[in-house]
Parts: C-alpha cells; structure tokens; sequence
C-alpha cells in the first residue's frame, strides 16, 4: 500500500493551513451558536461575560469564550 492511500480523510490531512484556518472557524462558530442555544451551562457562563454567538467569528476569537476549570 502507499503511503498516500493511508490517510483516513485525505481531504483533511492535505490541506493547507489557510484551509485548516476556515474549516476550524466555521465548525468553531456552529458549536459556539450550538451550546449557547442549547446548554444552559454556557449559555450562562456566555452571558456572564457579556458574549454572544455573534461576537465570535472565527478561532482568532478563541479567546474571548469561557473555559471551565475544575471548580466548574
């Protein structure tokens, strides 16, 4: 077998990092709008810091969205 027919999902492990870059902003934004409509845990911790699903727009905005710690 070569070596390039190894890969599970070539499309993904292929792709350049610009690439990488949006597909990681676009799934970032869906789970963020995700959890905020869905989980009351992060919908509050979201609402907390005075963030909206709006306010992220791609994984340059990681930073801005609540972590959960042990105390959590």
């Amino acid at each position: 077998m070569e070596w390039v027919d190894r890969y599970r999902d070539k499309k993904i492990e292929c792709m350049s990092r610009d690439e990488m870059a949006a597909l990681q902003s676009e799934r970032l934004v869906k789970q963020v709008k995700n959890v905020y409509d869905n989980v009351a845990f992060y919908n509050k911790k979201m609402k907390e810091l005075g963030i909206e699903p709006g306010d992220i727009k791609g994984i340059e905005d990681i930073h801005k969205l609540p972590f959960t710690t042990k105390e959590d």
